[in-house]
């Protein structure tokens, strides 16, 4: 009995040694592999462990690793691998196809099946008539342009067929990536070593929190995930909260609802065959305890006194189940690996987007901002990933034929990682607010810039008095006013820019120009009207009637939401995703109706235009319209006042000149600002 278990040692140290020495054995090497390993995955084909492969075994775990092929196919495969033609693929032939050393040039370089003419150019005949040489060159590029779209498509033929070979023997790979990751993951909760932690804050100014963004991993889930009464087979779920409207319509929520149940019905649901589709080696992983997409369901919520709609989104993914050892309990692999998995956040404070555009709250105000990122991690459990991450590039660039990658980086991290055991760090960044930094460098080089021009520019000097030099104090105050504008003078900006500045488009059916403000050429480019017509009809596109119901989901969702509260993904003890504060985004969005009332004018001309004519005396445009203007006066008091601040700059101008050089108009205009702002 010893003398055959010796026998047998022997004969696998020799297989072992014979199979190194091989070209197969250089290759395995070179990509970080070992002959077990290339064992393990011709097991996984050989079902019946007769020691080789069939086709019915090959199709078998092709559809296993979500390839599945026709019988003609499979036998190809079978065919590219079975070098002595038996009908059966034994390990050597197995071991060639996975790490034959091929480039992805060598099919491109091969001689086509199809020739190509030479001469790329019609030399003319001069035996022949003008008119048989025009026949003669009109066949030869013909012929030409039929032998090189031959030749094109037998390229693209042979790239096709070369790169899902690669794929192919990518895919073969996965169940040993898997194990691979799997025997990480093992090896990492037995030796979790210790955590690093680091925290940084960036404040500018002193800001108050009016709104934050705040992105997370890893952090302890603000409620129980059994709360959300999930299905049976769901492990997490992926929870998104919208803010509704104070006011808003019960009945307008209702057809909401039941346009996205609609919709899901009819776009979404015949796919998911596809979505909840897993090959064996994933479903083997143990992170699917039931469908990837399992369910979901609306329901209107209230939290801290805020009306929510809630859409939750089950799935039976667990993570945390990844690389569980068999029979091991899993509270206590999800707690090892949850101490092993990365966990931060990174919060930004103090901006707030209804602020921004409708509130009493100065610019000045609005620009001092915190961004606090913190972060805690476990160096063993980056080396897992790294050592998994170098064997998947060895892999990926020895079957592309790149060689098989950079063998020093990966011993010279692993060095690093060995080393090391744990690192803090706290770090706090304060910068001036952005006034302090504005009126400093207005001083130390705004002005010493201006005077070096002025000494270098002969224009400048002579619209300049003599010595004048802009006052400090009077630059300050500018800045101060600029920095007063608040987020109501900012909105009628915005509110300006959507419906007073036009565009142009051209009309190919009527040939003639549009004209139309900001909503209208969106409208144009979305094409909502042309929807919602081929909408009402029964023979109507279904992509139309697909991009119908987007806009009338989206103007209900405007006329029923404010923004997004937080988008988490919820699974056991912890959440990861986006939280909002402050950040309601759907008044700066034109609504459906807005869009789809926005017209065509009869010319491009603008209340700009027309006050800007009338300043030149010119009303053949019509002049704007007394209400509009007495409005638009009422909403730049805030600009007044910079321009107010700014009036005493003038002193440093020798204004008879300027006025000289502009034939009046600068006198013109300064009057129109001293009614129009009441200077």
């Amino acid at each position: 009995y010893q003398r055959r278990v010796r026998g047998l040692a022997e004969t696998s140290m020799a297989m072992e040694a014979l199979f190194d020495s091989s070209e197969e054995g250089r290759l395995a090497k070179a990509m970080g592999l070992s002959k077990q390993d290339l064992m393990m995955i011709f097991n996984e084909f050989d079902t019946d462990g007769s020691g080789s492969i069939d086709q019915n075994e090959v199709g078998a775990l092709l559809a296993a690793i979500g390839r599945p092929m026709n019988d003609k196919a499979v036998l190809d495969v079978v065919k590219k691998m079975d070098k002595d033609q038996d009908g059966l693929v034994d390990f050597g032939e197995f071991c060639s196809f996975i790490l034959s050393d091929t480039s992805p040039g060598d099919s491109l370089c091969a001689p086509s099946q199809y020739s190509v003419i030479e001469a790329q150019t019609y030399e003319y005949d001069y035996d022949l008539s003008e008119e048989e040489n025009y026949e003669k060159e009109q066949k030869f590029y013909d012929e030409l342009e039929v032998a090189n779209q031959m030749r094109y498509e037998a390229w693209d033929r042979a790239a096709d067929e070369h790169e899902d070979r690669d794929m192919l023997r990518f895919k073969l790979m996965t169940p040993l990536i898997i194990r691979k990751l799997r025997a990480a993951y093992e090896q990492a909760v037995a030796k979790p070593g210790f955590r690093s932690s680091n925290s940084l804050t960036v404040q500018v100014g002193q800001p108050v929190e009016q709104g934050s963004l705040r992105f997370c991993i890893g952090d302890a889930a603000s409620r129980e995930y059994s709360s959300y009464d999930p299905p049976k087979n769901s492990k997490a779920a992926l929870v998104v909260d919208f803010a509704l409207r104070p006011d808003y319509c019960n009945e307008s929520l209702t057809q909401a609802l039941e346009l996205m149940d609609q919709m899901w019905k009819e776009y979404l649901e015949p796919h998911l065959p596809k979505v909840n589709k897993l090959s064996r080696e994933v479903r083997n992983t143990g992170m699917f305890v039931g469908k990837p997409y399992d369910s979901h369901r609306f329901q209107v919520v209230q939290e801290e006194g805020v009306d929510l709609l809630r859409l939750i989104v089950f799935s039976g993914f667990d993570a945390a189940a990844f690389g569980k050892k068999a029979g091991e309990e899993s509270d206590e692999f999800e707690s090892a690996l949850s101490d092993l998995i990365p966990k931060g956040s990174i919060k930004l404070s103090g901006l707030s987007l209804d602020a921004l555009l409708t509130s009493a709250t100065k610019l000045r105000d609005l620009l001092q901002f915190k961004l606090e990122v913190d972060c805690s991690w476990s160096v063993s459990f980056i080396k897992a990933h790294f050592g998994v991450a170098c064997m998947v590039q060895r892999l990926r660039a020895a079957i592309k034929g790149y060689g098989c990658g950079d063998e020093f980086s990966a011993p010279a991290c692993n060095f690093g990682f060995n080393l090391f055991q744990a690192q803090k760090s706290l770090l706090y960044l304060q910068f001036k607010d952005p006034v302090t930094f504005a009126k400093e460098m207005m001083a130390e080089v705004g002005v010493p810039l201006f005077i070096k021009a002025m000494t270098e520019s002969d224009e400048l000097r002579a619209i300049m008095k003599d010595g004048a030099v802009p006052p400090q104090e009077v630059l300050e105050d500018v800045i101060d006013k600029l920095f007063d504008l608040s987020g109501e003078s900012l909105g009628s900006l915005r509110e300006h820019l959507l419906n007073d500045i036009n565009f142009t488009k051209y009309n190919g059916k009527t040939d003639d120009w549009e004209h139309g403000n900001f909503k209208w050429i969106l409208a144009r480019k979305l094409r909502i009207q042309q929807a919602m017509e081929e909408c009402d009809k029964e023979d109507g596109h279904p992509m139309a009637k697909m991009f119908a119901s987007l806009f009338k989901l989206y103007g209900l969702g405007h006329s029923l939401l404010k923004g997004v509260n937080s988008a988490l993904l919820v699974g056991g003890s912890t959440q990861n995703g986006f939280t909002f504060s402050g950040l309601d985004f759907m008044d700066l969005l034109p609504s459906l109706d807005d869009l789809l009332e926005a017209k065509t004018l009869e010319d491009d001309t603008t209340w700009v235009e027309m006050y800007a004519r009338n300043f030149m005396g010119d009303d053949s445009k019509g002049t704007p319209d007394p209400e509009f203007m007495s409005k638009l006066k009422a909403e730049t008091g805030e600009i007044a006042e910079v321009l107010k601040a700014a009036w005493p700059l003038r002193d440093c101008f020798d204004m008879d000149t300027v006025n000289q050089m502009s034939d009046g108009e600068v006198a013109r205009a300064e009057e129109e600002a001293k009614k129009f702002f009441d200077l």
